[in-house]
């Protein structure tokens, strides 16, 4: 039998509906430029199809369907391992790219020549999504361990792209694949990013049940910083849902029980952030201003951008409940900036609402509905609940005359934030400030949870 007819028969065995050169090396076991010069011969032959991206032709899948039964058990199951394995290491590589302040999901080989930046990760990630979602199932029952893994590799690309319920569903799969194994890291990891998904669908019983299960499964194994970081995300939890005081009760759990552990920044600028959460929602603004200016000295050591405009927002709401307006906006600025540049969608489109409500406030009517309309298509195309409020703030806006209504000096257009430059405004004081609403006008839609806790040590 030929190289080429052995190939062939291999291609059945690949999850998903195609795959580049590099994926086919792998599953064939041949350098990348070889396994280029047998898909051009497959090709050719009228057995694949594709250019960049190669698949079986529709009219020569059966027949390798039915060939690559004749091949011996053996050489399929180490075709499909080295497959696999190509798919966890390249999307755990291209996960650290995406999230470097965190602690990795394991230690993987890094590919050749690996990511230069975020967008090439993210590139490679939005290429790769479904053959990925597709080797989490395959793999669940025969490679259970690197089915969980393949599932975390994508925890980067899953909280980008906002895909809550293909989340869900993957981590499910991949959480039962961990139990099986009998590797509770892997599934203790799992189940707590399925608890982040289920909350960022509102379906708070599960998210809090998930959370809980995964501070067990680290407390019984001694990880503190782990089990710390469960009780952060139940606190998380209950700041959205509305619950501030269980919520600081938790939040001060997982502080002590992280007190003293190394390489924690990241876990603390989360920490601090979710306690000004649960302090603004629960009307105490001296509380919430410290923790977030904490938070916020934490992130700027050593989180990423997403997580440093997550507190840039929250000073934002919060300033603007304090009616001031005049510091609200600053940070809503950088925190648009850092989002941008962080390629997340949502965090931006809830910067320009933001902005949207500062301008509001102070009158300008324009560069208001610029950023809330800015804002409405973003959460509209991700089907994001904050949709209908700003829709009934945009109409209470266009129900105003605005010819009739001078624009206030210095306002601030689209334009103008995309360059707003690296530096934090001065810190607003809170004690005296006159003109501060309730909490509830201000306060943030969702806590911030964490996925896993710390830097990479």
């Amino acid at each position: 039998m030929s190289t080429a007819q052995r190939a062939f028969r291999l291609l059945a065995l690949a999850p998903g509906a195609d795959l580049r050169a590099e994926a086919a090396a792998a599953l064939w076991g041949v350098p990348p430029a070889r396994a280029a010069a047998l898909l051009r011969e497959l090709t050719g032959a009228g057995l694949v199809v594709g250019s960049q991206r190669y698949a079986l032709a529709r009219s020569a899948r059966a027949q390798a369907v039915g060939q690559v039964l004749e091949e011996p058990a053996a050489v399929r199951a180490r075709a499909v391992l080295r497959l696999l394995t190509w798919y966890r290491d390249c999307a755990n590589a291209a996960d650290r790219v995406l999230r470097p302040a965190e602690r990795p999901n394991f230690e993987s080989a890094p590919p050749r020549p690996g990511f230069a930046d975020q967008a090439q990760a993210l590139a490679w990630l939005d290429a790769e999504a479904a053959n990925l979602g597709a080797a989490v199932r395959a793999a669940a029952t025969d490679q259970p361990v690197l089915s969980w893994q393949i599932a975390a590799a994508m925890y980067g690309w899953l909280t980008r792209r906002e895909q809550r319920v293909e989340w869900i569903a993957l981590y499910t799969v991949a959480a039962q694949a961990a139990a099986s194994a009998a590797d509770p890291a892997g599934e203790a990891l799992i189940t707590g990013r399925l608890g982040i998904a289920y909350g960022l669908l509102g379906r708070a019983s599960e998210a809090i049940g998930a959370f809980h299960r995964a501070y067990e499964i680290r407390l019984a194994g001694g990880d503190l910083l782990g089990a710390a970081t469960g009780l952060l995300n139940i606190g998380a939890m209950q700041v959205s849902t509305g619950a501030p005081q269980d919520a600081i009760a938790s939040l001060v759990r997982a502080k002590d029980l992280a007190a003293g552990l190394p390489d924690t920044a990241h876990f603390h600028a989360l920490v601090h952030s979710n306690l000004a959460e649960a302090h603004h929602i629960a009307g105490r603004y001296a509380p919430a201003m410290h923790h977030y200016e904490t938070a916020l000295r934490y992130g700027e050591s050593g989180c990423a951008d997403r997580d440093v405009a997550q507190v840039l927002l929250g000073l934002a709401l919060l300033c603007s409940t304090l009616g001031r307006e005049d510091r609200a906006r600053p940070y809503a600025e950088r925190g648009l900036a850092l989002a941008t540049r962080a390629g997340d969608d949502l965090m931006r489109a809830e910067s320009r609402e933001a902005l949207g409500r500062i301008a509001a406030a102070v009158g300008q009517i324009r560069p208001a509905r610029t950023h809330l309309r800015a804002a409405l298509r973003t959460y509209t195309a991700m089907g994001y609940h904050g949709a209908a409020d700003v829709r009934d703030r945009l109409e209470a806006l266009d129900a105003l005359d605005a010819s009739d209504r001078p624009e206030a000096p210095g306002a601030v257009g689209p334009e103008t934030l995309e360059a707003a430059g690296p530096e934090a405004p001065e810190a607003p004081a809170v004690a005296g400030v006159p003109g501060a609403s309730s909490a509830a006008a201000g306060a943030p839609a969702i806590a911030t949870p964490a996925a896993e806790p710390g830097r990479p040590a």
